[in-house]
């Protein structure tokens, strides 16, 4: 899964990729608490997008005997699902943190497509139909550029 196995040095890009993205997801969300307004649908995604953080933070210290099945389960069981669910609760009063209707519009949907794609994704796991990375990494990149977009939201706010 860490797609580096025959790297030399592969647990610092294990440690980068993983460990210090999962990091910035989490410190992001703690000023994201400290600084906007906390609802209580607000504060729950942003708890959820944390939480999330500190399960992809934790796939650069944890080694895994089987890598590609446990890690790829592990991400599609608890990352990617509860950072969606915080998407989703972030998106109900998003315009008590950016002012911006504009963002909440778009911030919608990128989760609904982010939804959408997980069950998609799900149903063709059951069906035992072959498993494309392809759109897995996809969900991934757009999982990570709600981030950027929900601090461009921030600085427009100004």
């Amino acid at each position: 899964m860490y797609n580096i196995e025959n790297i030399p040095g592969k647990d610092f890009i294990k440690y980068i990729a993983y460990f210090f993205t999962g990091l910035l997801i989490v410190f992001f969300n703690i000023s994201l608490i400290k600084n906007t307004d906390n609802s209580e649908t607000n504060i729950t995604g942003k708890i959820c997008l944390l939480i999330s953080g500190i399960f992809y933070s934790s796939l650069g210290v944890i080694n895994f005997s089987n890598e590609w099945d446990d890690l790829n389960m592990f991400q599609s069981l608890f990352t990617l699902p509860i950072g969606i669910l915080g998407l989703f609760f972030l998106c109900f009063d998003f315009e008590k943190i950016s002012k911006s209707y504009k963002f909440k519009k778009r911030l919608i949907i990128i989760t609904f497509y982010l939804i959408i794609e997980s069950i998609v994704n799900f149903i063709f796991i059951i069906n035992n139909y072959p498993y494309n990375p392809i759109i897995a990494k996809l969900s991934w990149l757009i999982y990570f550029t709600s981030f950027g977009f929900i601090g461009l939201s921030l600085l427009f706010k100004r």
